[in-house]
């Protein structure tokens, strides 16, 4: 399973991002063969840090959580999201000049299947790549989440305001950019991973291993 971990701090979100990325050996070591940490991310304006990971163990999850995320200095709050059905896409080789973006939606519960497919297969605007999508059901209402990367955020955001916002039991999107990202985990190093992981299933077409190359 693939989970965000989001921890926050009212008074000093830096010092979230700046412990887990310089404790990353530590906290891996910790969860050891339970999951792996791939990646913190954090949102512009939000006092936060979100920690992507695959988890195989949800009991080692909770104390992972329990016993040392949320005891990092700082913390005074802790959030997850359950990614559910997550497609990862192949992101452009200038990722890293993109912007990055995430979307959540309100919706309607019946239409859901729905949105997802028509998300799934998105025709974006140019220089515009979707690089995950997932069922969240996070609260009540915000059931699904998607990130892209762009080069033009101001025509992005208004792209998803007429034509996400638009699509049928879509009930309302926010959009939210990512600040800054920090990969836990590589090409070759996921590849070696998934491969002697056991009990997940990919699709080739859209593998983790082909979000960063």
């Amino acid at each position: 399973m693939i989970v965000v971990v989001r921890i926050q701090s009212q008074t000093d979100s830096p010092m979230l991002w700046d412990e887990v990325v310089s404790r990353k050996e530590q906290l891996q070591g910790i969860l050891g063969g339970n999951g792996k940490i791939l990646y913190i991310s954090k949102r512009h304006n939000c006092n936060e840090a979100s920690i992507f990971m695959h988890v195989a163990n949800t009991a080692a999850l909770g104390d992972f959580i329990a016993g040392h995320l949320a005891k990092i200095r700082g913390v005074d709050a802790v959030w997850l999201l359950n990614m559910l059905k997550p497609a990862f896409f192949a992101s452009p080789p200038d990722v890293d000049e993109m912007e990055r973006y995430t979307v959540t939606l309100k919706a309607d519960p019946k239409k859901l299947t729905g949105i997802y497919d028509n998300l799934f297969s998105l025709e974006l605007p140019p220089d515009t790549h979707m690089t995950y999508l997932a069922y969240t059901f996070h609260l009540f209402g915000d059931c699904l989440q998607f990130s892209l990367v762009t080069r033009n955020g101001a025509k992005l955001q208004e792209y998803i305001k007429n034509t996400v916002g638009s699509m049928p039991g879509v009930l309302h999107t926010t959009t939210r950019k990512i600040e800054k990202t920090a990969l836990f985990v590589r090409h070759g190093e996921w590849k070696k991973y998934i491969s002697q992981t056991t009990g997940v299933n990919w699709n080739d077409k859209y593998t983790m291993e082909r979000l960063w190359k």
